[in-house]
């Protein structure tokens, strides 16, 4: 009962942290002229970092002194801090980037979210990272269950999303530009990040046998590097981009 808890409490946070991320973007947009979008984006990026950085040996650290549940509690208040931060400094002024009340001052309709696109979305996606872990068990009976759902919701996100929906999750007319190039590496990069830090302090904790809190540690050089080159890169593009103002 314990495992399913943990992982119900990993799926809110999820959705609250995945909506946190687009709201970023959208706020950046609105607020910023488009010449510093990338370069406030790479500030932001670096706040993320540092949390990641320094969250993880915390965490690790608070779970082998006064025990693992602490590292889920102590995140309330934080979290609430952080609320009250927002509903205090955030404004609803117009920003120098702000399109959005030019673009919906004359509208009535309201947006329609794509709650089919979204579950079959999910449920493909589930379905693969359990068809993955299940190659790696060896159970092929169970395999092939998860292999034909995979397929199967995959086609038909495809088909709702090409066909149905009217504000689709991932515009397919997207594929088509070339934006779908730097999705894709986009993509890769994301995939190759993940995949390594989720893999880093498992790996020094079962083959070095330390503490979890020095495995932990371990993040430490990747969140730096992410910093530099997410400023760094932000830098670039303000500088030699002309054609975002």
């Amino acid at each position: 009962m314990l495992l399913w808890q943990i992982i119900a409490g990993r799926a809110i946070t999820g959705l609250g942290g995945a909506g946190m991320v687009a709201l970023i973007s959208v706020i950046i947009t609105d607020n910023v002229l488009p010449s510093q979008v990338a370069l406030t984006r790479s500030y932001v990026n670096t706040v993320n970092t540092i949390g990641r950085a320094f969250g993880g040996p915390l965490g690790a650290a608070i779970a082998d002194t006064v025990g693992w549940r602490w590292s889920f509690i102590s995140q309330a208040p934080t979290a609430l801090l952080c609320g009250i931060f927002c509903m205090l400094l955030l404004t609803t002024t117009e920003g120098p980037g702000d399109k959005s009340s030019d673009r919906f001052k004359n509208s009535t309709a309201s947006p329609k979210i794509d709650f089919l696109g979204i579950i079959t979305f999910a449920i493909a996606i589930t379905s693969l990272l359990a068809l993955i872990e299940s190659w790696g068990k060896g159970k092929s009976e169970s395999s092939l269950v998860l292999l034909g759902a995979t397929v199967g919701f995959g086609v038909l996100f495809l088909l709702i999303e090409a066909y149905y929906a009217e504000q689709p999750l991932i515009p397919l007319s997207l594929l088509k530009t070339t934006s779908a190039i730097y999705m894709a590496i986009q993509v890769l990069l994301l995939f190759g990040r993940q995949a390594h830090l989720a893999s880093l302090s498992p790996y020094f904790l079962w083959t070095r046998d330390i503490s979890a809190t020095k495995a932990a540690t371990y993040l430490i050089p990747s969140s730096i590097g992410f910093t530099f080159g997410s400023i760094i890169a932000g830098v670039l593009i303000q500088r030699f981009v002309r054609d975002l103002s």
